[in-house]
């Protein structure tokens, strides 16, 4: 009678213990923070061209609106691995295309970055 007792015993203890060790030995776990997921674009490679973040969906998919309207085609409005939302036209293979894209941005109202595509 006294073994599922035991039983028990040992295993809350585990549950108990290997959590608290894990804790003590790694400290807290690390969550990405906004910046983690900021990648600017420095060679040639897969790029997009970014044109914001945001926390809510409803403005990221209105500026991605206006980003197509003003010639931007494929923009996109998706979630970061950050938890925000960024605005950003993939595509782009090259550095020199990408920042040629940045400078059309700007001429149009935009404020655009390249970065590499997560």
């Amino acid at each position: 009678m006294r073994s599922p007792w035991v039983a028990a015993l040992v295993i809350a203890a585990g549950i108990v213990v290997y959590p608290v060790t894990v804790l003590a030995v790694d400290g807290p776990p690390a969550f990405p923070s906004a910046h983690d997921c900021v990648h600017p674009a420095t060679s040639d490679g897969k790029i997009w061209l970014v044109l914001g973040r945001f926390s809510d969906m409803a403005p990221a998919e209105q500026l991605a609106i206006r980003a197509a309207r003003a010639g931007f085609v494929g923009t996109i409005a998706t979630l970061d691995g950050c938890g925000r939302v960024v605005v950003a036209t993939p595509g782009y293979t090259t550095l020199s295309g990408a920042q040629s894209a940045v400078e059309e941005a700007r001429a149009a109202g935009f404020t655009a970055s390249p970065e590499f595509e997560p």
